[in-house]
């Protein structure tokens, strides 16, 4: 039996053709906010490609620098920190720019769905309105006004900590310049010369014809980094020894476990420890944790040690920054 769409309802029941219409409003409505929510992706994406191209552009400035050797010593803190943010803005971009392809895909369903909608209603016959009216409430400009504020403000607050950062530095050097010129000659700077000490735990006057050995730097060339035996030791060696990528020797390799997972035994792999190895041994940091060591492991980062090594610790820092990542990215 064919249906009835002209039929008229009984009393306190709902029409077909209202059925019709409340399914062409409930479109409507879902396409203007899938609209809004595409119009939000879009803004994000073009504002964290403008905050990652002015990072570029101080980094790019600060680097220039640095190899000229204008570059204060209390700035090179803040080159360190340029790059760690290029590398996150990259990833908020990259993110952006998906949801934005998300977004846009969603908003031509809605608008295929509103406009079958709006077919079956006024095919059926519907006698109401199928105006289309963009009711949505467009962005103020006092809201782009206080974003940009905030940013500018957010701009000035780094630039003045940075100032007093370099005051602060040249104020030291100037005081040990004048202590080093009040000095009489010949004599020793305060505790030069008195740091042996005897077994019992009294200090010892060095002999004046002897001479001092001098104790090598933790992250020196000619001391490869020992390999810890748990994590927790290694998170601190990786730490200390990416304090300064120019010098690093050798590269802080996980400690490595048997893996039971036939995957992990039959693969060829750059480090001794398998994926399974690393989750495992750092499962207990935190995202914040993870987000900030990650970043330790990024393989941009060895492009300033010594070219012999760099594809070698490309390779091996790659390994661990996939592992990182991916654990990363589930926990956020």
């Amino acid at each position: 039996m064919p249906l009835d769409t002209k039929s008229k309802s009984q009393p306190g029941r709902t029409s077909f053709h209202d059925i019709l219409h409340k399914v062409f409003l409930d479109a409507r409505q879902n396409m203007h906010l899938a609209r809004k929510a595409e119009g939000t992706a879009e803004w994000t994406v073009k504002q964290r490609a403008q905050a990652r191209n002015n990072a570029y552009a101080a980094h790019s400035f600060l680097f220039q620098m640095a190899q000229k050797g204008e570059l204060s010593a209390s700035l090179f803190k803040d080159l360190n920190d340029l790059e760690t943010n290029l590398h996150e803005l990259n990833a908020e971009l990259i993110e952006a720019e998906a949801t934005f392809g998300i977004a846009k895909q969603k908003y031509a369903s809605r608008v295929a769905s509103y406009q079958q909608a709006k077919a079956n209603c006024e095919g059926a016959g519907c006698q109401q309105s199928h105006y289309v009216a963009d009711y949505l409430p467009e962005t103020s400009k006092e809201y782009h006004k206080a974003r940009k504020a905030a940013k500018e403000q957010h701009q000035e607050g780094w630039r003045q900590e940075s100032e007093a950062r370099k005051r602060r530095n040249d104020e030291n050097a100037q005081q040990k310049d004048r202590s080093r010129q009040s000095r009489p000659e010949g004599s020793k700077p305060p505790g030069e010369g008195q740091d042996s000490w005897s077994r019992s735990g009294s200090r010892q006057d060095e002999p004046s014809s002897g001479t001092r050995r001098k104790r090598p730097h933790p992250t020196s060339p000619e001391k490869p980094i020992p390999k810890p035996p748990t994590y927790r030791e290694w998170i601190s060696t990786a730490e200390e020894a990416f304090r300064d990528y120019t010098s690093l020797s050798s590269f802080p390799s996980p400690p490595a476990r048997v893996c039971s997972k036939p995957s992990c035994k039959s693969e060829t792999r750059v480090l001794a420890a398998c994926a399974c190895n690393i989750r495992q041994g750092l499962n207990h940091l935190t995202v914040t944790e993870l987000k900030a060591f990650r970043l330790l492991f990024h393989p941009d980062r060895f492009s300033k040690c010594h070219a012999d090594l760099i594809e070698g610790f490309k390779r091996q820092a790659s390994a661990v920054f996939v592992v990182l990542n991916a654990m990363y990215n589930e926990r956020k």
